[in-house]
């Protein structure tokens, strides 16, 4: 299936094994809302128009994972992944290597951010591929302290200029991979793809996204996501209803 700019192949890391939250099972299947947070992110992503499928990585042995081939029409493949969030991106990039030329871009987000928004990927695309390559982010609005080693409060650090990363984040597939294969040589392990492009020269477009966009990693966040999950589905329903009564195409 070839592809263009119009439509992207999004990459999505869930070989994760943390069961600090759901004890044996990894938290990307603990259940959210009435389904796996995984499945969430998913249907999240596949809904998009712009987004032409999903490339899943999965941990080695993965019994969980449900089988799924094809998410609002749009194909939904796997592959196995590696003991760093960099060696999983970049175990989906290359299976896409057929599929995907080396100038074109793709996405790539976090398995346990259930809560992305269309407006938002809207953005980053638009914004983002201008850009030549960008990344979801928060501009950081708490004050900031460093800590010594006993804990204690060794300075209050400027925020101004600060950023919180968030994903999805969007590069283009042929400099990407050559930005995480840099990394692997040189045994840097970079934490997001933004951080691999930068370490070649690179600087991703930082496009503010929503603070709803959260990180699930404990069990308040569960919470939190399940309520903004819940909210987002409230809407959805009175806008459709809305719609239905005036006459109008949901």
């Amino acid at each position: 299936m070839a592809i263009t700019d119009a439509a992207l192949w999004c990459v999505v890391p869930a070989a994760g094994r943390s069961t600090r939250v759901g004890g044996d099972i990894p938290k990307q299947y603990l259940p959210i809302a009435g389904k796996r947070l995984l499945m969430h992110t998913l249907e999240r992503l596949a809904a998009h128009p712009r987004i032409a499928g999903l490339m899943v990585v999965l941990a080695a042995g993965d019994r969980l994972w449900p089988g799924i081939a094809d998410l609002h029409g749009k194909p939904v493949i796997t592959t196995v992944g590696g003991g760093e969030r960099a060696d999983s991106v970049l175990a989906g990039l290359a299976a896409l290597r057929t599929t995907i030329a080396d100038e074109h871009f793709i996405l790539v987000h976090d398995a346990a951010r259930p809560c992305i928004g269309a407006a938002d990927i809207s953005r980053l695309l638009e914004l983002g591929i201008a850009a030549g390559g960008g990344l979801l982010a928060a501009p950081l609005r708490d004050t900031l302290k460093r800590a010594d080693a006993q804990n204690r409060v060794a300075a209050t650090e400027p925020r101004e200029s600060r950023w919180r990363a968030l994903t999805p984040q969007v590069f283009r597939y042929g400099e990407l991979i050559a930005a995480l294969e840099s990394a692997r040589a040189a045994g840097v392990n970079v934490t997001d793809e933004a951080m691999a492009m930068e370490r070649v020269g690179h600087k991703p477009l930082l496009i503010e996204g929503a603070e709803s966009n959260i990180k699930i990693t404990t069990p308040a966040d569960f919470a939190l996501a399940e309520f903004l999950l819940n909210s987002g589905q409230l809407r959805e329903n009175l806008q459709s209803r809305h719609s239905r009564e005036s006459g109008n195409p949901s």
